[in-house]
């Protein structure tokens, strides 16, 4: 009995629809039927990967591999589905292919935020190697930090701190909630390096970095390290002098950052009174806004008017990079998601006059 009291509960159940009436059930019932205890009190039922799969106008299943080797076979003739991956179908992707060619954290990395969990995800190879830039960009932003002096006497800015405090505090509650927001807490991982990087682009002292700087890619490594841990351990080995393993620091918070009181116009109040929220535009990432935090307290998806003293509306256009895509392109609605901070913008390009 001392045994099933170390075990039980488990943290968390993962399994697909096809294990509800297999292990499941029965897991349960022999618990809780023997011993009265609830094994699984989360579950997380994870949606499949469906692979691109090729079909005639009469619906046969054709071959990837023939359609431009055949004479007989013309792509105009034929129609792209996304279906439950098959041998019978053609449309099955080897994991051990992708680590080879991508590696296994790039690859974890695009599943993960390719879809929520418990969502179908449509396998695109294509999109891929947006995560191999992102890879990249680590690894040569941790060698720039590398090679800066760090001070921990630099004067930074309140948003500088601001965007520690938001991206420690929001990425911690999406990879807390059940089921975790994965693919939100990435991109808000992707676009806290974009800031990074930007920060040491407009630096006017090419030496020295101040606390916040460091502090703030120390977080992210850590942070990233449940998702890519390969990766991670790298950047933490180039970037630490410590002779520990990433996976043994302990987690962010948002009072880590030791150098508070140098912040410059430090306005700790509205730090926290304050979130980053995801910013997308037809399922792309654009950005991320500061908004109220009170923003989170909504329970439910809200669709936004667009209208002039609409408070949401007023800050999607201050943002630079959101405003020069919308000049673009007319919005017929804006999706506000409290739990995932996330901002969906749903649009169709302008039409010329």
């Amino acid at each position: 009995m001392t045994k099933l009291e170390n075990s039980f509960p488990v943290n968390v159940y993962i399994g697909g629809m096809e294990h509800a009436i297999l292990h499941l059930l029965y897991a349960r019932f022999f618990s809780l039927f023997l011993c009265g205890v609830e094994p699984f009190p989360n579950l997380i039922t994870q949606g499949m990967v469906h692979g691109p799969t090729w079909r005639t106008k009469i619906g046969e299943l054709v071959n990837p591999e023939l359609i431009d080797s055949s004479p007989n076979l013309m792509r105009s003739d034929l129609f792209l589905t996304y279906e439950k991956m098959s041998k019978s179908k053609y449309n099955g992707v080897s994991p051990l292919t992708m680590f080879e060619r991508y590696g296994s954290d790039v690859t974890r990395l695009y599943t993960l935020f390719k879809a929520p969990a418990e969502q179908v995800l449509n396998w695109d190879e294509e999109s891929i190697v947006g995560f191999v830039r992102w890879s990249k960009r680590l690894l040569q932003l941790c060698d720039e930090l590398k090679r800066r002096s760090y001070r921990s006497d630099v004067i930074y800015s309140y948003e500088e701190a601001a965007r520690y405090k938001a991206s420690v505090r929001n990425i911690t509650t999406l990879m807390l909630t059940s089921p975790p927001h994965l693919n939100t807490a990435i991109a808000q991982l992707m676009t806290w390096t974009n800031d990074i990087s930007d920060y040491l682009e407009k630096a006017t002292n090419q030496g020295d970095i101040g606390c916040c700087i460091y502090s703030s890619f120390k977080a992210l490594i850590i942070m990233l390290a449940p998702m890519a841990p390969c990766l991670s351990e790298e950047l933490w080995y180039k970037f630490s002098d410590q002779n520990t393993s990433i996976h043994q620091q302990p987690w962010p918070l948002e009072t880590n950052l030791d150098c508070l009181p140098h912040v410059k116009e430090t306005k700790i109040g509205e730090i926290d009174n304050s979130q980053m929220i995801v910013v997308q535009i037809d399922g792309k990432l654009r950005g991320q806004l500061r908004v109220p935090l009170s923003w989170s307290n909504q329970s439910d998806i809200q669709v936004i008017a667009r209208d002039e003293a609409n408070e949401a509306w007023n800050l999607l256009k201050t943002s630079q990079q959101i405003r020069a895509h919308l000049e673009r392109h007319q919005v017929l609605r804006t999706i506000w998601r409290p739990k995932r901070r996330l901002m969906n913008l749903v649009t169709e390009e302008k039409k010329s006059k």
